[in-house]
């Protein structure tokens, strides 16, 4: 996850329909985000990007991963 504070936009339905999460501080020197995922049915592929706090810049990219069951 990014070091600095961010939203994270992401996706499991190809941008259709979107949710907004912000980071958090764990104290070490990077951010993280939990993002809730139970109600995704066995598998799923998520699209995310992000938008740095600080800024209020977008990454300009997005990244997707694999959930499986």
């Amino acid at each position: 996850m990014p070091p600095d504070a961010a939203l994270v936009r992401w996706s499991a339905g190809e941008w259709q329909t979107t949710h907004d999460v912000q980071t958090r501080d764990t104290g070490l020197g990077v951010h993280n985000v939990d993002l809730a995922i139970a109600e995704l049915a066995g598998r799923a592929s998520l699209i995310f990007t992000f938008e740095w706090t600080a800024s209020g810049a977008w990454e300009g990219e997005n990244y997707s991963v694999q959930v499986e069951e």
